[in-house]
């Protein structure tokens, strides 16, 4: 679940137009030191504007591959139930499968939106795991068109 987004907010109606223009690329990554608004700014930005949003608040306990896509589908199934279904009991075998083999239904399934959707990762500068950074980087080297993915970071 997003943040909830307080009622004395200072638009930043420049930083909110370089988000739009931003959707026409795969990924926007939002990064700036602890304080400085970047979680206020993207929520900002989602809720004035009109398409369906995913979010993701990570910690350091979601360095764990199983726990991170756990997440990330779950987050996603709030925006198509029919997404990543396969995801989660592929995650839940006695040995999870390589990333790809785990990405590739869920970005199958995400080809198939017809509309655009943001997925939100906040928080990523936690993420450590070389496995889970991998992945993403996967994910982001597959992603369809109509997923665009916005990373929030130190």
């Amino acid at each position: 679940m997003p943040p909830r987004l307080l009622s004395a907010v200072i638009s930043r109606d420049e930083l909110l137009a370089r988000l739009d223009v931003g959707l026409t690329k795969k990924v926007s990554l939002v990064t700036a030191p602890t304080g400085f608004g970047k979680t206020t700014l993207v929520r900002m930005w989602i809720d004035s504007r009109d398409f369906p949003s995913a979010w993701v608040t990570l910690d350091d306990h979601d360095n764990d591959p199983t726990r991170f896509w756990t997440y990330v589908c779950s987050s996603l199934r709030t925006l198509d139930s029919a997404l990543g279904k396969a995801t989660p009991s592929m995650l839940m075998a006695s040995q999870p499968p390589l990333f790809e083999s785990l990405l590739t239904p869920l970005i199958n399934d995400l080809s198939q939106l017809s509309e655009p959707y943001v997925l939100v990762l906040e928080d990523y500068h936690v993420i450590t795991s070389t496995e889970i950074n991998e992945a993403v980087s996967f994910l982001i080297q597959h992603l369809p068109g109509s997923l665009h993915l916005v990373l929030i970071s130190r």
